[in-house]
């Protein structure tokens, strides 16, 4: 698995190049960047890769110097239980 990073998205693909799992997020108010959005097509789920996005997010918006707040209710349970 390979993680690629765009502005708003963080994205996995396979070996062969094919995009199976992504995380949205945008910001939402001056300094803080809102996770919206998680999905893991369904052949790939329960492998942890959710998490790992979510992680690779947080870390990107932290990076940016920027809060992560979440609405995808995923995200929002991991940064509670995480941070």
């Amino acid at each position: 698995m390979e993680l690629r990073y765009e502005k708003n998205r963080i994205f996995a693909v396979n070996d062969d190049r094919i995009p199976f799992a992504e995380i949205d997020f945008h910001e939402t108010k001056p300094g803080v960047i809102t996770i919206t959005h998680t999905d893991v097509d369904t052949t790939e789920r329960g492998k942890g890769i959710a998490e790992q996005l979510v992680v690779a997010a947080v870390e990107e918006i932290e990076r940016r110097g920027c809060k992560p707040e979440a609405t995808c209710t995923y995200a929002a349970e991991w940064l509670l239980r995480n941070r």
